[in-house]
């Protein structure tokens, strides 16, 4: 059980109240962020993490800042229990409601951070595919040469370079998610629009097996804009871009919705590991595409986007 070991090796550890001074903390080697520990903890309890320097970002009160008016403003620091408890992430973003509700227990989610689940990479990760199909983006800071906080933003599904592994440069960290209101559930202007996320797993909290998030804009029956994602099935989460094109522009219907669901064995490379086999992956992800964007287009007309059979 990794809650009852210690940690042996030895390292810096440092409280920055200031994210000037977290960020200047950043430009040293082999330096490691603490958020909410979910990941890093272990890691180094495991022992395949040795960080020489670790940065607690806990003092930072502008990094756990929440805000759901006009899209999500998402504090690197905000905890998942604090997204998940929005009213209006639970109406308006309902994809990111479901994909933060199926990680771990409560427990965990009063400690994990949203900016962790993106930065630890995990090819697995719950929220990364949600906040794809969103359209979401996160803002990286850094401490620039003239000593003045430099940013610049990047799409989430852009961040990911293989399996642990991003694109941020040394000394950088994310710093906010930022989720377009143009991505919320509703009718505006003569469009409705819709999200679902669907992860299957051994268990109920238990690391997906396989995961699908998706999103739609409709038009007078017709699907104006789709973005569907995948997890677990590939080194990183990813787009499904030819189940989108399947969608894209079609009269949108249970029937349509089925047949796009099957292209997505085109988008995804499953392997076989201790959670599930490549076989079955490629199999329950053509279920999985297909319920999440049943729902989202159930939700889009106004429905709960409750499972149905199919």
């Amino acid at each position: 059980m990794t809650n009852t070991r210690i940690i042996h090796h030895n390292f810096a550890y440092h409280g920055p109240a200031s994210l000037d001074e977290a960020l200047k903390l950043l430009t040293g080697s082999d330096v490691s962020l603490l958020a909410g520990g979910t990941d890093l903890i272990n890691k180094m309890k495991l022992e395949t993490a040795h960080p020489r320097e670790v940065v607690y970002l806990g003092r930072l009160e502008e990094l756990k800042e929440f805000s759901d008016r006009d899209g999500l403003d998402i504090g690197a620091m905000a905890s998942m229990t604090v997204i998940e408890r929005s009213k209006v992430v639970q109406a308006a973003y309902p994809c990111l409601y479901e994909a933060i509700h199926s990680v771990g227990g409560q427990q965990i989610r009063n400690m994990a951070t949203l900016a962790g689940n993106i930065a630890n990479a995990s090819p697995a990760a719950d929220g990364p595919p949600a906040l794809m199909v969103l359209g979401a983006q996160v803002e990286i800071g850094r401490h620039g040469p003239e000593g003045r906080v430099e940013m610049r933003k990047i799409a989430v599904e852009d961040i990911f370079s293989g399996p642990g592994k991003t694109i941020l440069e040394p000394g950088e960290m994310i710093l906010r998610i930022l989720v377009p209101a143009e991505s919320a559930a509703g009718r505006a202007d003569g469009r409705i629009r819709g999200s679902a996320f669907e992860k299957n797993a051994r268990v109920k909290l238990d690391v997906a097996k396989a995961s699908a998030a998706a999103f739609l804009e409709i038009r007078d029956g017709v699907c104006e804009l789709v973005r569907v994602a995948a997890g677990s099935v590939a080194p990183v989460p990813l787009r499904a871009k030819t189940v989108e094109s399947a969608l894209k522009g079609e009269e949108i219907n249970i029937d349509s919705i089925k047949a796009a669901a099957e292209k997505i064995s085109e988008d995804i490379r499953p392997i076989s590991d201790v959670r599930s086999t490549e076989k079955y992956r490629r199999q329950v992800m053509k279920v999985l595409v297909r319920d999440a964007l049943l729902s989202a287009f159930e939700r889009a007309k106004g429905g709960s986007g409750e499972k149905a059979a199919h």
